[in-house]
């Protein structure tokens, strides 16, 4: 139905997807979010860009009209999920991966485009599944302004909100350690909040040992996280690149749990 976005979830083993949007009608050259939302039944999971020591990223392959363009996953923040005595980093229950898609802008208002992709997931609990499915949705093209989805345009946005940004105010270093590698995290002037417990968890594998207990230290008004080698790891990696995870939050409000780092390893 034209003004309408149309779409079917499509139930696999223990895991439900479809595709969503946040407009129910774009505009010609307009940007705007989709999602690729998963919903995991109670105990089973999937899994972020890195999945750690087990199962496999979810990936999208996508098959637009002409002249569309989709970017990447936007990975929202994952959790270290125990599996002794391993570790991956992974979604409980629903989970939505967002991708930014841009349209042309020759498209003609009125007009109904379908929009499709090809997901491919790995699912876990006690034994890991791997599915696949064909989704597709529907959108329809308005001449002036966005229609929002009153189904899914807020909690896309929400999703989007809540993507780790880079920490900025916060000075963060990275030295080669004995057996690892050690991250320096330098507070901004006036922080006197206790940060809590902080997670790394690396974006790519093969360089932290993801089960590891990973410490962290108070010497001389910065924190210092001890991170332990991964054991597959052939070289030491140039850099250090992921996100820092603290409950407690790195801004004065608590909101913000999840950052960005990148940095080079220095050597000691």
């Amino acid at each position: 139905m034209p003004g309408r976005t149309v779409a079917q979830a499509v139930a696999r083993d223990h895991v439900t997807v479809e595709l969503v949007s946040e407009l129910d009608a774009i505009v010609p050259g307009g940007t705007w979010l989709m999602a690729l939302r998963l919903v995991s039944e109670p105990g089973w999971h999937t899994y972020w860009k890195n999945p750690g020591d087990a199962g496999s990223a979810t990936t999208l392959e996508w098959a637009l009209p002409p002249a569309f363009r989709a970017g990447p996953i936007l990975w929202p923040t994952p959790r270290r999920i125990a599996e002794p005595p391993l570790a991956v980093y992974g979604y409980e229950g629903e989970v939505l991966l967002l991708v930014a898609v841009e349209a042309p802008p020759d498209l003609r208002s009125g007009q109904v485009v379908t929009l499709a992709a090809h997901a491919d997931w790995v699912v876990c609990r006690e034994i890991c599944l791997r599915g696949d499915a064909d989704l597709t949705r529907r959108v329809a093209v308005a001449a002036d302004a966005p229609a929002i989805s009153r189904r899914w345009g807020a909690p896309v946005r929400a999703e989007w909100a809540s993507l780790p940004p880079l920490l900025h105010e916060w000075r963060v270093s990275a030295d080669t350690a004995p057996g690892g590698y050690q991250l320096r995290i330098v507070p901004p002037q006036h922080w006197s909040r206790p940060l809590g417990d902080v997670l790394f968890f690396a974006a790519a594998p093969g360089v932290i040992d993801h089960a590891a207990a990973q410490p962290l230290t108070r010497v001389d008004g910065e924190y210092r996280l001890a991170l332990t080698a991964s054991r597959y790891a052939a070289t030491h990696p140039a850099r250090l690149s992921g996100l820092l995870v603290a409950p407690a939050g790195w801004d004065a409000s608590g909101a913000v749990r999840a950052v960005e780092v990148d940095v080079p390893i220095g050597r000691r």
